[in-house]
């Protein structure tokens, strides 16, 4: 019985740890030359797998934070730059807290890859907002939303995007 309540005490402390992560701290990460960006490279990725896991109705306070973070070092990164064009305008048109997911995907795909051209990264940002609202995020799906994940589930993303465009 012992070993019982110590296990399911286990689960429930891990996965509260998961998904009420604090990212308050990340406002005092200095970001002023390429060694600082470089170094808190597994603070945004942290910040970005935490924004494509939790829901639009998680913790906001922690949301808040996890986006600050990302946004001041995507605006002020010296060596990944996006394209924000006319598909993620319309991805995040009613729903501009996809636009973040759409960043965050093509940011990774970036740093995995330096060499990541244009359409790679927007297809990365688009694949991401895809699974994100496939999750079940409590995303209100607007019309081009639903052609989304109708090309997403057919498995045609990349077509989608060029009509899109």
């Amino acid at each position: 019985m012992k070993k019982i309540i110590l296990f399911s005490t286990l689960i429930f402390v891990s996965l509260s740890t998961i998904s009420a992560q604090d990212f308050t701290a990340m406002a005092n990460i200095k970001l002023d030359k390429e060694e600082d960006y470089r170094n808190s490279e597994e603070e945004l990725k942290q910040c970005i797998k935490y924004l494509n896991e939790v829901g639009l109705d998680g913790n906001e306070i922690s949301r808040q934070y996890a986006k600050m973070f990302a946004m001041r070092w995507l605006i002020g990164s010296p060596y990944v730059t996006l394209e924000i064009g006319p598909i993620a305008t319309k991805l995040a048109k009613k729903n501009p807290d996809l636009l973040i997911n759409y960043m965050g995907g093509w940011t990774l795909a970036a740093l995995e890859n330096p060499e990541t051209t244009a359409e790679e990264g927007n297809l990365a940002g688009v694949r991401t907002v895809y699974e994100y609202v496939k999750a079940g995020n409590a995303v209100k799906l607007d019309g081009t939303l639903k052609k989304l994940m109708k090309a997403g589930d057919a498995g045609e993303l990349e077509a989608w995007i060029e009509k899109m465009q």
